[in-house]
């Protein structure tokens, strides 16, 4: 028999195990020692999440906010526990205290199939930005309720309309009627949403200033604002999701002004109805979010971030001027459609689709070009990469030449519609000329390869009215190739219209060594982005700015694990990349201001169908699919919500135009060798700069002139690793030119 226990008001009737002795700690109920029942919140499964509200019409009201409250409930003997939320705001609501209840609906029982409708509504495709959109949120909480065994339930309340930044605190509460009093933990946010810009940059970090473990810590920058009287700082973490301990929350002590948040500490020796303020963690943009009342005398707060929480506190001064942004400019080449030539008719669909109607959209996964690999079944194309920077709003350039643009056109006239409204109206595309058949100009004579640039800047021009003219005169050469022929450099000095912008990869840039060995030596031979060659360059044969591509980023634009893809995140080693380049240009703010140097620029360049996942980027991978586009949509997500990126292109209105060239090496009087009839440069070359392409990253060029780089590992590196001629002569007999260089010193 039980011994039954009268319910207090609000209660449960609770009938209690004879010779039981009931605990309550925060959160959580023990008989005997052992846990009955616990319900928490703010864990790293259960985040509470600010977002804005929208009225009954659908517009966006910017006075109301919405606060969403995870819980997780368990309960050890079988029950399914009754979960009471309790919310006052400060200043207090005129209607008193809000309450919810599973009982009435108000808190929602969550399954498995809730979160995946919620995450895939209205989005059938795999890979639509708007799923991704959905989905980012609820990556752990969604595996909680997937690895949750029966004893173990999660719900969830939306507190709608509060006024934005009130000091909202609530109780949780989980009841049954086996269990002597309820299991209960109180909990304090401020409901902000506030919005930061690259101008709110105040402090940046590296591991370099404090040597020691948790690099994902170490790594942040600090961003600040202030509105309607409220301060808030926003840290953003190389990553808060720490290895081996991913459940955990990151160990960070924040201080603003008299306000310390510990985002790590143990919550379990408070009270369970003392309200604990935690911060607004999102493991998703890997920040934590502290917003605290402005001094009354309007004076900025003293900050201090301890990450990890047992290092010094590192101050950051408020008042200190931000560092410029670091550029991104994202480059994709779309070349493939000469293959539709060779390709039949996929009859999957109905009407059957051309080469080009599948590399724009293929639904049903049904093709890929890479040999043996298979389809993976998952749809891919053009049509996705466009669309994912349409709805995160992140301009790209996109080099075409004339005969996909026209069977893109021609097969694809919805999406080419879509294509042109990019151009001319979303501005999200900046159109550039990859030449009219993307043929290698150091084969081909001067004249031919006039009119190819020439020709394939017209077609452009008519296909898509309204492309900035700048992105027209941006040529982006057949696997990044410019050989430093008279063929190749006299023409683009004498049509600056045709070539003001010369894409090629930065660390194949090079000067003969000017010995008889005829070997390159690499301008900038460091693999990583705090050297020189990152930053607008000039070419001084042909005064074009050269946009040179980061091997680190090119790789890590598409090569975030699928668990960061599932986030909405860029890569670590992409994150990583940029939080250096920041660094960089924190440390030379007074040098830029003074020289009107460019910050940091880091340059992707690489086919649209890696970007899309599809063509040649499709299929099996020894075996295990490679989702390319999902994480290239990641990346957009993760640029979208981190201001001090900026991602540019030559069409930007505040574009800077490169300054006199700062070099390390002059040219030499020697005269240059002639061409061989094999086609490469005879190897006593005296050549002095030269460009090729090559997939490695490895920082190293060519070991010798003319020569031709392959690797076993892939069909898409071996084919960068291509021939670059050598042969350089000055552009004056009378002044020695100097070599590339960086812009500006």
């Amino acid at each position: 028999m039980t011994d039954a226990v009268p319910p207090r008001e609000g209660q449960l009737p609770v009938c209690t195990p004879p010779g039981g002795t009931f605990e309550r700690a925060r959160g959580v109920v023990r008989r005997d020692g052992s846990v009955v029942l616990a319900c928490w919140h703010a864990e790293t499964d259960t985040l509470p999440r600010v977002v804005a509200h929208q009225g009954p019409d659908g517009v966006t009201d910017p006075a109301l906010v919405d606060l969403v409250v995870p819980i997780g409930v368990v309960s050890a003997w079988g029950e399914t526990a009754r979960v009471e939320v309790e919310v006052r705001t400060d200043p207090p609501e005129p209607a008193g205290p809000r309450r919810y209840t599973s009982d009435d609906g108000g808190v929602e029982a969550l399954n498995r199939s809730i979160l995946a409708r919620e995450a895939r509504r209205r989005s059938p495709l795999r890979g639509e930005p708007d799923v991704l959109d959905a989905r980012r949120h609820v990556v752990d909480l969604d595996r909680a309720v997937l690895d949750a065994g029966p004893e173990k339930g999660f719900h969830r309340v939306t507190v709608r309309g509060l006024p934005k930044d009130a000091l909202v605190t609530y109780a949780v509460r989980a009841s049954t009627r086996m269990v002597a009093g309820p299991a209960e933990a109180a909990y304090a946010v401020r409901a902000s949403l506030p919005e930061f810009g690259a101008d709110d940059v105040r402090a940046v970090r590296v591991p370099g200033d404090w040597p020691g473990d948790l690099p994902e810590l170490r790594h942040w920058t600090l961003m600040h604002t202030r509105s309607g009287g409220v301060d808030h700082v926003r840290v953003d973490f190389l990553s808060t999701v720490l290895p081996g301990r991913d459940a955990d929350r990151p160990p960070v002590r924040i201080t603003v002004g008299g306000t310390v948040v510990d985002v790590g500490a143990d919550r379990g020796g408070a009270r369970p109805d003392e309200p604990v303020l935690v911060p607004l963690l999102d493991r998703q943009l890997d920040a934590v979010l502290v917003s605290v009342p402005a001094p009354a005398d309007g004076s900025l707060p003293a900050v201090s971030v301890q990450a990890p929480e047992w290092d010094p506190g590192s101050p950051v001064d408020l008042a200190a001027g931000p560092p410029r942004p670091v550029w991104l400019m994202i480059v994709n080449y779309c070349i493939q459609g000469l293959n539709d030539l060779f390709g039949a008719p996929v009859d999957r669909y109905d009407p059957p689709r051309t080469y080009t109607g599948v590399t724009m959209r293929d639904e049903f996964g049904t093709w890929s070009s890479r040999p043996g690999s298979g389809e993976d079944g998952d749809p891919d194309g053009y049509a996705l990469t466009f669309e994912g920077h349409r709805y995160f709003g992140v301009p790209s350039m996109w080099a075409f030449n004339a005969p996909v643009l026209t069977m893109i056109a021609h097969d694809c006239p919805q999406d080419f519609a879509e294509i042109r409204r990019d151009v001319a109206d979303r501005g999200v595309v900046v159109p550039v000329n990859a030449g009219y058949g993307a043929h290698r100009t150091p084969y081909y004579t001067a004249t031919t390869n006039r009119e190819e640039i020439r020709r394939g800047h017209e077609v452009i021009g008519a296909l898509l009215p309204g492309s900035p003219a700048d992105g027209l005169a941006c040529y982006y050469p057949d696997q990044r190739l410019y050989g430093g022929t008279p063929q190749e450099h006299e023409v683009f000095a004498a049509h600056p219209e045709l070539v003001r912008y010369l894409v090629l990869d930065r660390s194949t840039l090079c000067f003969e060594a000017g010995d008889a060995s005829g070997l390159q030596r690499p301008f900038f031979p460091e693999a990583g982005p705090g050297f020189a060659g990152n930053r607008l360059l000039s070419d001084p044969r042909t005064g074009a700015t050269v946009l040179p591509i980061e091997d680190a980023v090119r790789e890590a634009m598409v090569g975030g694990s699928d668990d960061e893809a599932e986030r909405g995140k860029a890569a670590r080693r992409l994150r990583e990349v940029f939080l250096q380049g920041l660094h960089r240009n924190a440390q030379e703010i007074a040098q830029q201001a003074a020289s009107g140097s460019s910050p940091v620029l880091l340059v992707y360049g690489d086919d649209a169908d890696k970007a899309s996942g599809n063509g040649w980027f499709d299929g099996d991978y020894s075996g295990r699919p490679v989702h390319f586009n999902d994480k290239y949509q990641a990346t957009l997500c993760w640029l979208r919500d981190h201001p001090w990126v900026r991602v540019v292109t030559v069409a930007d209105a505040t574009w800077p135009r490169p300054g006199p060239c700062r070099c390390p090496r002059r040219w030499p009087a020697r005269p240059a060798r002639p061409w061989t009839r094999r086609g490469r440069w005879n190897a006593t070359s005296t050549a002095t700069s030269c460009t090729s392409t090559r997939g490695s990253g490895s920082g190293r060029p060519p070991a010798r002139c003319g020569s031709t780089r392959r690797s076993g590992t892939s069909r898409a590196t071996s084919r960068r690793r291509s021939w670059a001629g050598r042969r350089r002569r000055p552009a004056s007999t009378s002044s020695p030119t100097r070599a590339w260089s960086t812009s500006r010193g």
